[in-house]
């Protein structure tokens, strides 16, 4: 079972997001449109939790990023307004499957402060994940 249908499940679930926003994916040339709002992926793996002894399966926890780009000097409405619906769309309990991997989301993600980042309003939504995988 793999970690990458873990983060193409999230990726999913974020690309299913109405209305949709650019997004700047990992490890993919993207260059921002001044004036236009976009996001910015990060799926971050953690230390895999080998708490079973004996088994092939393990529970893998992580972290999926969205950053929101927003241009300076509009307010936080906007910014705002697009974390909580990354929030309610990655609530608590929710689930999000590919190719039989489930990655399911164990809390209410976090909108964190925002902040100047290269010319643009940043505001990060962090979302915990864990799903089960075999080895």
């Amino acid at each position: 079972m793999s970690l990458s249908d873990v983060a193409i499940a999230l990726e999913t679930g974020l690309n299913a997001i109405s209305p949709s926003i650019d997004t700047a994916w990992e490890n993919i040339d993207y260059d921002p449109v001044v004036g236009t709002p976009y996001q910015r992926v990060y799926f971050m793996p953690a230390d895999p939790d080998n708490s079973e002894v004996g088994g092939d399966i393990y529970r893998q926890d992580g972290i999926f990023q969205v950053n929101l780009f927003y241009p300076l000097k509009t307010g936080p409405s906007e910014s705002t307004a697009r974390a909580q619906l990354i929030r309610t769309t990655f609530k608590r309990g929710s689930t999000f499957s590919k190719n039989g991997i489930n990655a399911n989301i164990d809390a209410t993600p976090k909108i964190k402060h925002g902040r100047v980042d290269n010319g643009w309003w940043m505001v990060p939504v962090e979302i915990n994940f864990f799903a089960h995988l075999t080895t």
